[in-house]
């Protein structure tokens, strides 16, 4: 199975509409929208072909942003509800993921922790530092890739929090770090809640859900995506399984409910 990767003519509007500048800092505050027509010819392709790499990674960027993320979506028709019942904006101020996020929940737009951090360290910083850091950011990666957390990292602080800091930072200004923060997502998270929905000829919108569960916890995914087969309403049973009777499931993970389904409804309105 071939990976997921993002055409070149998305990925840089998709940067574009995330106020993304190479070289760029961290900028906490903003609060990203995609545009409606960006989101609804990607929603547009998918429905088309679901089965199509190029067109799932570009949907699949879609919900990494809404679902996931808490993107809004600009210019969104008043007939087209948003879920979260916030008028489809972003972020609120201080909250969200961005694609320059290093030093707040986690790293780049998924807020990337442990393992994955870990190999983004290992196969994007430490390579593209200098000799000096170098030593540092591959003991950093190890660490992550075992038992160390983003948040443990930043409590010690120090040395290795600074290093971490303006060399993960350098990295995700490149548009090359970005493409792997990216397509990591997508075919860590998104491709096997997708292979699996279709695979039992499910509909989409149980994949979208799925997928932000996946990013959660993939017991708690692949439970949700077995107690959901053959209810009647498949996007409500996960929602609710992501909540309570699966591992990893959390009684707050019910306040993501309305940007996970902003995604969904991306795809069947939109």
């Amino acid at each position: 199975m071939s990976s997921l990767k993002i055409p070149a003519d998305v990925l840089s509007e998709f940067l574009d509409q995330g106020q993304w500048s190479d070289g760029g800092k961290e900028d906490l505050g903003l609060r990203e929208q995609l545009t409606f027509a960006f989101v609804a010819d990607l929603a547009r392709k998918f429905r088309q072909a679901p089965h199509d790499d190029s067109a799932s990674a570009g949907f699949g960027l879609v919900v990494l942003a809404l679902g996931a993320a808490h993107w809004g979506v600009s210019d969104a028709p008043h007939s087209i509800a948003d879920p979260q019942k916030d008028e489809w904006r972003g972020p609120p101020r201080g909250r969200g993921k961005h694609l320059m996020s290093v030093t707040a929940g986690g790293v780049g737009l998924p807020h990337m922790d442990t393992g994955y951090l870990g190999e983004f360290i290992e196969e994007v910083v430490a390579p593209t530092s200098n000799a000096e850091a170098r030593d540092d950011l591959e003991r950093l990666a190890a660490a992550l890739k075992k038992r160390a957390t983003f948040a443990s990292l930043k409590v010690r602080g120090g040395h290795d929090w600074e290093v971490f800091v303006s060399n993960t930072e350098r990295a995700l200004g490149t548009k090359d770090g970005q493409r792997w923060v990216l397509e990591r997502w997508l075919n860590r998270y998104w491709r096997p809640s997708l292979d699996a929905t279709l695979a039992e000829d499910r509909d989409v919108p149980e994949a979208i859900v799925n997928a932000r569960i996946r990013n959660s916890a993939a017991t708690a995914a692949n439970c949700a995506h077995a107690k959901a087969r053959g209810a009647p309403d498949p996007v409500a049973v996960q929602l609710l399984a992501y909540v309570s009777g699966c591992p990893r499931s959390k009684k707050r993970h019910r306040t993501r409910w309305g940007y996970m389904l902003r995604p969904v409804e991306a795809f069947r309105a939109f």
